[in-house]
């Protein structure tokens, strides 16, 4: 398994969990931490899904 297919899966897994935290329906203060660090997680884990690769320095160098 690839980095970006291993981060669309802990995507998935995190989606899953952050929305089951969000949809409950009183929120102590330790549920809204749990779903900061889930949507924080989740973000990271879309970051890692969506990187191409190195896009810099693409022309030709020299003469």
């Amino acid at each position: 398994m690839d980095k970006r297919a291993a981060a669309q899966a802990r995507y998935e897994e995190l989606k899953v969990e952050y929305q089951r935290l969000r949809s409950a329906p009183n929120k102590t203060p330790e549920l809204k931490a749990a779903m900061e660090k889930t949507e924080r997680a989740m973000k990271k884990a879309k970051q890692e899904m969506d990187f191409s690769g190195e896009n810099h320095s693409q022309r030709a160098k020299g003469q």
